[in-house]
C-alpha cells in the first residue's frame, strides 16, 4: 500500500501540475485551504507526508504545520514558500518542525526529490516506532513472566491493585496513568535480589536494621538501573525507586526531599499496603483503620481517594465470577485460583488469588506430568476488560 501524501496550496495551477506529474506514482490528496486540509487529515489520515504553501488566507503555512504536528506527529512536514527569509525558516523549524523547504517556483523534479526523501524519513520513523513498541511489549511480557514465577504471590497481588491504581492515578496523576500502572505491576522486581520478607517488612513500616536498610536501598537502586535500560520505562523505574519513601520523609531513599517523591510512587505504596491487609482477611474498615494508624506513612489525599473508590465501587463485589473446579487440563489464562494449588508432595505452586497466565499454566502441566498435582482446585473466570 502506498503512503498517502497531502498537498495544501491555494494555487490551482500548481496543484494541477503536481497531479499530472505524479499521477499513479504517489497516493496524492489535495486541498485548497487549511480547513479542507485539516478535514482530510482527520478523515483520510494518516498521511506520511504533508506539503503546505506558506502564504494562504486565514492560516499561514507555519500555523497549519504546527496543527499537523499536534494532530499527526508522525507525518513528515514540508514547506513551500516564495519568501525565503531567515525568520520564516526559523519559525517553520521551531513551530512546525519542517523537514524540508521548497522555494517557489519549484520544478516537479525538485518536488519529487523532496517527496522521496520525506517518504524515506517517514519509513525510518515508522520502523523505529514499531521496533520500540514491540521491544517494550516484549520486555513487559518477559518481566511479567519472570516475576510471576519468582514471586507469584507478590506479583499477582500487584496485578490485583491495577484497577485501584488506575482509578486514583486518573484523578491525581492523569498525565502518567500508564507509567503508574506499569510501575505498580513491577513494583516488587527487587525480589530478585532480596528476600520477599524484607519488602513486606518495609511495606508495613517496620523498623529496619542498618543491613536491611542498605539491602533495601541497593535493591531499589538496582531495580531502577535495570528498568531504565528498557526503552520508555525510565519513568516507571523512577516511580518504583521512590515507593518506600514515607510521607513524613522517613524510609528509603534517605537523602531525598519528600517533596521530590512522585505522586505515582505514593499511589502504588498506598494501594499495595491496602491490598496486603485485605489479603490477611481484614474487612475494608479494619484495613483503613490500620493504614490510618501508621502515622506519617501515607499521603492523606491519596488515602482519602482510595477509601472513596473502594467504598463507592464495592471493590470486593464489583467483579462477578463464575466458580468451578478444574484439574490440570482445565486451566485457562485469566482464571483466578480461589484456593492454593499444591503438588501431591505438598509443594505450593501458586497461592490463592493467583491469576493464571500461559506460562503459569505451563508450569502446572509440567508438574502434573512429572510429580503430580492435587486432583481439582476451585477457580473463577475473570471477565476481560472491554
Amino acid at each position: 500500500m502506498k503512503e498517502k501524501i497531502l498537498f495544501l496550496d491555494d494555487e490551482d495551477n500548481l496543484l494541477a501540475a503536481v497531479r499530472r506529474a505524479f499521477r499513479g506514482r504517489f497516493d496524492l490528496h489535495f486541498a485548497h485551504s487549511p480547513d479542507v486540509a485539516l478535514s482530510l487529515l482527520e478523515k483520510e489520515g494518516p498521511f506520511a507526508v504533508v506539503v503546505s504553501d506558506m502564504r494562504m488566507p486565514g492560516m499561514d503555512g507555519i500555523e497549519f504545520l504546527k496543527v499537523v504536528k499536534e494532530r499527526s506527529p508522525n507525518s513528515v512536514r514540508i514547506m513551500m514558500t516564495g519568501n525565503s527569509d531567515q525568520q520564516t525558516a526559523t519559525d517553520a523549524i521551531n513551530d512546525g518542525q519542517v523537514f524540508r523547504f521548497l522555494n517557489k517556483p519549484c520544478s516537479t523534479e525538485s518536488i519529487e526529490k523532496v517527496i522521496i526523501e520525506a517518504l524515506g524519513h517517514y519509513r525510518i520513523l515508522t520502523f523505529e516506532r514499531t521496533l520500540l513498541e514491540e521491544t517494550l511489549q516484549g520486555s513487559v511480557s518477559l518481566l511479567s513472566d519472570i516475576l510471576s514465577l519468582t514471586a507469584p504471590e507478590l506479583f499477582f497481588q500487584a496485578s490485583d491493585i491495577q484497577p485501584l491504581v488506575e482509578s486514583i492515578a486518573l484523578k491525581l496523576a492523569p498525565e502518567e496513568v500508564l507509567q503508574v500502572k506499569l510501575a505498580s505491576l513491577f513494583s516488587d522486581i527487587a525480589v530478585v535480589v532480596v528476600p520477599p520478607e524484607l519488602l513486606i517488612k518495609a511495606r508495613e513500616g517496620a523498623s529496619l536494621s542498618a543491613d536491611e536498610s542498605h539491602a533495601l536501598y541497593y535493591s531499589l537502586d538496582l531495580s531502577r538501573s535495570l528498568l531504565s535500560r528498557i526503552p520508555r520505562l525510565q519513568r516507571v523505574a523512577e516511580l518504583i525507586f521512590y515507593q518506600y519513601k514515607n510521607f513524613d520523609g522517613s524510609g528509603e531513599p534517605r537523602n531525598l526531599d519528600v517533596k521530590e517523591v512522585p505522586v505515582g510512587s505514593r499511589i502504588i505504596r498506598t494501594c499495595k499496603d491496602y491490598m496486603h491487609l485485605k489479603k490477611t482477611g481484614l474487612s475494608t474498615v479494619e484495613c483503613f483503620k490500620t493504614l490510618t494508624l501508621r502515622k506519617g506513612t501515607y499521603d492523606p489525599i491519596i488515602l482519602k481517594c482510595l477509601a472513596e473508590i473502594v467504598l463507592k465501587q464495592g471493590l470486593e463485589t464489583q467483579t462477578q465470577r463464575n466458580l468451578k473446579r478444574v484439574g490440570a487440563t482445565g486451566f485457562e489464562p485469566n482464571q483466578r485460583l480461589e484456593e492454593a494449588l499444591y503438588t501431591v508432595n505438598g509443594l505450593l505452586l501458586f497461592a490463592a488469588g493467583t491469576t493464571l497466565t500461559e506460562l503459569s499454566i505451563r508450569r502446572i502441566l509440567n508438574h502434573a506430568k512429572i510429580t503430580g498435582i492435587q486432583d481439582k482446585v476451585l477457580v473463577s473466570q475473570i471477565p476481560m476488560e472491554s
